[in-house]
């Protein structure tokens, strides 16, 4: 170092010279802002420098902070991995839990309202024929089930005990080809067979066709085959085929034949009530008759009603004013007419022997075909309005009756009422009691 300075002396006093007093002149020297050319030039020169070393300090501290220290982090990060997946399986097995309960729960308050007793089963596995529709379930002759027990749950029936053994038995479903449920319909309670079809519906046989069968009516046992306890739900009617002998009905099973968990097997059937089916009730409150006047009388009451209060078989508060219909309706006054022409005929109705003729009901009438009676002590039919008077039919005339018609047994007995005295009882319709 010494010999570089001595051989490098000029230079150097030259260079530190110029130093100094470029020091001195950006000391004294300042720049419109009153800043000192000095510190211009330190700040140019110190910036990069520190640029520079903050840099590398935030590269330092990253790499310290996320690999340096933490050396230990990946052990962590598997455990809690690990910790995660075992609380994820055991969520799920509380949730599976969970939701057993709550089933078995439904179906043990189902078992306690039900008369019947059961026995709680669970669904371990499917038959072991492809072609049959059959589960196993978890209790067997140990638990008391044999074979030809019902199997329901509380959404409907689901079957019967085709095989039981030690601690299994097997199911047959009753959506099987092979399986028959005696069932009745809800509204109609007519009986028949829910017959399985190896699908999800089931068709129910031997329904006539006078019955009247809705969709969604439901379908309940009837108890009628002695497996399945009476009044249990088993479906619902989905559509209606065309009727040949007997009507073509599909059912939908209520309960989910597919997705069986929990079941009860019937140890001890014991029939229940069948849903009470509410027909339309009859109309309590009736309104009043309309006021007098508002009813327009058809042709035959036409006149009629206007003599029924002065007849001798008016009945009191149903006649009115002249023209009006009082407190009758119009198929009252109808009635009355009828009774009346019947007593003004002799003829008693329910009474006769087969094939008598019935009386003239359009006696009295313009357009009739019997002449008035005229035989004495005979009640008088009350006269209607008519424009024209009553008249007999003339021989050959268009309105002459066949011979054996009801003219000519009305006419004979008028004939014949003074030689047949008093033991006639018939009067114009003959000896015997009409009809």
């Amino acid at each position: 170092m010494e010999e570089f300075i001595a051989r490098y002396r000029n230079a150097s006093l030259l260079i530190a010279v110029l130093f100094l007093q470029f020091v001195l002149l950006g000391y004294q020297v300042k720049t419109g802002n009153d800043v000192r050319l000095m510190r211009i030039w330190t700040a140019a020169l110190i910036s990069p420098i520190e640029s520079v070393l903050k840099s590398g300090t935030g590269v330092v501290g990253s790499l310290w902070s996320e690999y340096v220290w933490l050396w230990g982090t990946r052990e962590e990060n598997s455990r809690l991995k690990a910790n995660n997946e075992t609380l994820q399986l055991e969520n799920q097995q509380l949730r599976r839990a969970v939701t057993r309960f709550s089933r078995e729960e439904e179906v043990l308050a189902y078992q306690n309202e039900i008369p019947s007793q059961t026995v709680l089963a669970q669904v371990i596995g499917v038959g072991s024929n492809p072609n049959a529709r059959e589960v196993r379930v978890d209790k067997g002759t140990r638990d008391g089930v044999k074979s030809g027990m019902a199997v329901i749950t509380p959404d409907g029936v689901v079957g019967k005990v085709q095989a039981a053994y030690g601690q299994v038995s097997l199911v047959l479903l009753m959506d099987d080809v092979d399986s028959g449920v005696g069932v009745l319909l809800e509204n109609s309670r007519s009986r028949g067979v829910l017959k399985g079809t190896g699908r999800r519906e089931c068709r129910l046989e031997y329904i006539d066709t006078e019955v009247e069968v809705a969709v969604g009516e439901a379908v309940y046992t009837s108890g009628e085959d002695r497996v399945f306890p009476r009044g249990l739900p088993c479906g619902e009617v989905t559509r209606i085929g065309p009727a040949s002998d007997y009507r073509e009905i599909w059912v939908r099973p209520f309960a989910a034949l597919g997705r069986l968990e929990e079941v009860l097997i019937v140890t001890v059937g014991v029939h229940g009530d069948l849903p009470h089916f509410a027909a339309p009730q009859p109309p309590e409150v009736l309104m009043p008759m309309p006021p007098s006047g508002s009813i327009e009388p058809s042709t035959l009451t036409k006149g009629f009603e206007r003599n029924l209060g002065s007849g001798a078989d008016a009945v009191p508060g149903e006649a009115g004013p002249e023209g009006q219909l009082g407190g009758m309706t119009e198929a009252d006054v109808l009635f009355e007419r009828y009774r009346s022409l019947g007593v003004a005929q002799r003829h008693r109705f329910g009474e006769g022997d087969l094939g008598t003729p019935p009386p003239d009901f359009n006696f009295g009438l313009p357009f009739s075909t019997t002449p008035p009676l005229g035989a004495e002590n005979e009640p008088a039919l009350p006269s209607p309005v008519a424009t024209e008077p009553v008249r007999a039919p003339q021989p050959g005339g268009p309105n002459q009756a066949e011979p054996g018609s009801s003219q000519q047994s009305n006419s004979s007995a008028q004939n014949n009422g003074g030689e047949q005295g008093s033991n006639d009882e018939g009067g114009s319709n003959g000896s015997s009691r009409n009809p």
